[in-house]
Parts: C-alpha cells; sequence; structure tokens
C-alpha cells in the first residue's frame, strides 16, 4: 500500500515467483511463498491494473544461481535431465527476458505468471 502510490502511471511490476509455486517443491514452506507471489500478481493485476501492471515471473532452476549452486551435481543433472529442452535458463537469458518485458509490445501483459520451465509444465 505505501509503495504502490509512489509508482508511475503505466509502471510495471514484475515479482519473481518459480514453478514450484504452481507444482510444489521438496521444500512446501519455499513452495507456499512462491504460490503467495502468484496469488499477489493476480490480486494486485484485479485491483489495480487500470493504473499498473503486475506481472510474474516464474523460472525452474536457474543455472548460476544461488539456489543452483548450493545443490549438489546431481540435483542440478536432474534438473538438466527432466527438462525438455535438456538445458537450465540462463542468468543473461532471464535478465534479457526481463529488460525485453518493458517494451511496449508487452504492453497488454498483466496479472500473468510466465512459467520459464522449458515447456516441462503444462
Amino acid at each position: 500500500k505505501q509503495v504502490r502510490p509512489l509508482l508511475a502511471p503505466g509502471a510495471m511490476v514484475v515479482l519473481m515467483a518459480s514453478v514450484s509455486g504452481k507444482w510444489g517443491s521438496f521444500d512446501p514452506i519455499y513452495a507456499a511463498s512462491k504460490a503467495a507471489i502468484i496469488g499477489l500478481v493476480k490480486s494486485l493485476a484485479l485491483w489495480h491494473g487500470k493504473e499498473q501492471r503486475f506481472v510474474g515471473l516464474a523460472p525452474a532452476l536457474v543455472e548460476g544461481s544461488t539456489m543452483f549452486e548450493a545443490m549438489v551435481p546431481e540435483r542440478r543433472d536432474h534438473h538438466r535431465k527432466t527438462s525438455p529442452t535438456g538445458a537450465l535458463l540462463q542468468q543473461s537469458d532471464l535478465a534479457r527476458m526481463l529488460v525485453d518485458l518493458t517494451q511496449p509490445h508487452w504492453g497488454h501483459l498483466n496479472g500473468t505468471v510466465v512459467s520459464l520451465d522449458g515447456g516441462l509444465w503444462p
């Protein structure tokens, strides 16, 4: 409530969720916190979508991330092997996606959570 009035008209707010918020995780608290972000994105868009846009990104494991670095190599390999692309999202690609979302051609994107999981989840 305190931040929203500081946003410029038409501003876009991107919140980071995770595929775990949609599909669960080995860590239920982590999954629950990410599911809460998904609900927040959708609710903010319903309440304030005429003034600002609210978008969520829900990546699967991101190569080079803190979570990636904390995993044992076998778990990293499991994530790679279960991705239909056979690869993990790169940090640099995630950054480029964030920048691209600010472009006018994404102006109608609001209240959506975009899964960045290589096609793993429907």
